[in-house]
């Protein structure tokens, strides 16, 4: 069943059908995002190259998303390309920052940082911050140029200035380091909350903030804080947030204990291969104190962290085969674990494991 049109799109409809290009242009933005009509790539692809055939530049750069994209038309990057250089001929910011794209990944054209960089500057230099930020990047990394942090510094500045996120998040990384600029943990911390606050959803910049209230690092030292950052980072399967949240819960950090909610955060980070969770799930099966003991559990994960080189996990594992707890008794195996310990600089177990061999004889 067809959509019904609105009266704007009506309006503009006729408009367009009279050759006007600014309506043929905003009929195939309406297409395009479904506004007062139905979605429709292949018509906002028949409109907008209506109106760049008439010298519609916005149409232009419009055309080599949808030629970028597949969208109502057969993807074509060359044809992205053309489209894109048309229209940055005519100055068109956003056109230049898409060249500069283009040039960077080598879609539709050979790659080129130099190309590219020359492109994101002249975007830049009209105030585009998301060329201001990719010249940042390539002046932090030197890309195309000779690394520069200072130029990367002024580059992400410029972007942050405008409330580019991803620019905050990476001037907050230059002052935590001191890459480009004097290290200031204060200035650091506020561009990392500045860009979550402002909707960047990045689970590392999350994990510093978190990290950054535990310690006390830039701002005062706040738990609560640190514990809901953590959060927002482990819900999206940072490892680091997920096993110090294990611990805020073991240990009761900010007086909340909860051993259930501990042990959960401890998997999570043990299956994404951590192995210091791997050896603390190891230590709370064993001891039984605060979950029903289970050496089974437990020699499976000291065995996991051991098999990734965790000394204390091949210790505990080595205990596990010489007394014969969750797995069958070897006490060769177990010594075999606990010298593997040793020889990865575990220098505490000399004594005992001179003991365990005159056991073993």
């Amino acid at each position: 069943m067809e959509t019904k049109k609105s009266e704007k799109f009506l309006s503009t409809l006729n408009a367009a059908r009279k050759g006007d290009a600014d309506a043929l242009f905003i009929l195939g933005v309406m297409y395009e995002n479904g506004e007062e009509t139905e979605q429709n790539y292949a018509e906002a692809y028949k409109y907008y190259k209506l109106a760049a055939e008439q010298g519609n530049i916005k149409a232009q750069v419009n055309l080599g998303v949808l030629y970028t994209n597949g969208y109502g038309v057969e993807q074509n990057y060359e044809q992205a390309f053309e489209c894109n250089l048309v229209a940055a001929k005519q100055e068109d910011a956003t056109a230049q920052y898409n060249l500069g794209n283009m040039y960077y990944h080598g879609k539709g054209v050979e790659q080129s940082f130099i190309k590219s960089i020359e492109y994101y500057q002249l975007a830049a230099d009209q105030g585009y911050s998301d060329a201001q930020f990719m010249l940042g990047v390539m002046y932090e990394n030197g890309e195309g140029t000779v690394q520069d942090f200072a130029e990367a510094y002024k580059y992400y500045k410029l972007a942050a200035e405008q409330g580019n996120t991803q620019a905050q998040v990476n001037l907050g990384c230059m002052y935590y380091d001191g890459k480009g600029v004097d290290q200031n943990y204060v200035k650091s911390f506020k561009y990392y909350l500045l860009a979550v606050q402002q909707g960047e959803d990045n689970q590392n910049v999350q994990y510093l903030l978190g990290n950054m209230y535990e310690r006390g690092i830039g701002t005062e030292q706040n738990y609560a804080e640190a514990r809901k950052y953590y959060k927002l980072a482990a819900e999206q399967g940072n490892i680091n947030a997920q096993f110090i949240l294990g611990k805020f819960y073991y240990y009761g950090v900010d007086g909340r204990k909860d051993y259930i909610k501990s042990i959960e955060y401890f998997q999570l980070a043990a299956l994404q291969g951590d192995s210091e969770a791997q050896y603390l799930l190891g230590c709370i099966y064993n001891a039984g104190e605060v979950v029903a003991q289970d050496y089974v559990k437990a020699a499976n994960y000291f065995q996991q962290a051991a098999e990734q080189g965790n000394t204390e996990a091949q210790v505990q594992l080595g205990l596990m085969y010489y007394y014969g707890r969750g797995v069958e008794q070897d006490c060769a195996k177990g010594l075999e674990y606990c010298q593997l310990a040793i020889q990865q600089g575990n220098g505490d177990l000399q004594f005992d494991l001179s003991n365990m061999d005159k056991n073993e004889e």
